[in-house]
């Protein structure tokens, strides 16, 4: 795959994954097994290591906060900014712009 394509996929990646932390039904918050499946559902193939590398760069971009159970399952919280993000009012780069009315 090419380098362009990844970086799509990349930034579709942390997008679905902060949408999926700022709907009301998750509670702000999942682990990185559910996080995986909804993010495959959205059609965008990832494997659990992507989740947690995605995971690992929206921490350092201050838009969720992780913690790992004794288990080694990763739970992501997400910011405000996060929401922020995730509802298309900042963006970041490295994160896919929400398409207008979604």
């Amino acid at each position: 795959m090419s380098e362009a394509y990844n970086t799509l996929m990349s930034e579709h990646r942390r997008l679905s994954i902060l949408r999926a932390l700022a709907s009301p039904d998750s509670g702000g918050k999942a682990n990185d097994s559910i996080l995986h499946t909804i993010v495959v559902d959205h059609g965008i193939g990832s494997s659990r290591d992507q989740i947690k590398t995605a995971l690992s760069w929206l921490r350092e971009q201050e838009l969720v906060t992780l913690s790992t159970l004794a288990s080694g399952t990763v739970v992501a919280t997400i910011t405000q900014r996060g929401g922020d993000v995730a509802a298309g009012n900042t963006t970041v780069p490295g994160v896919q712009c929400p398409s207008p009315g979604k």
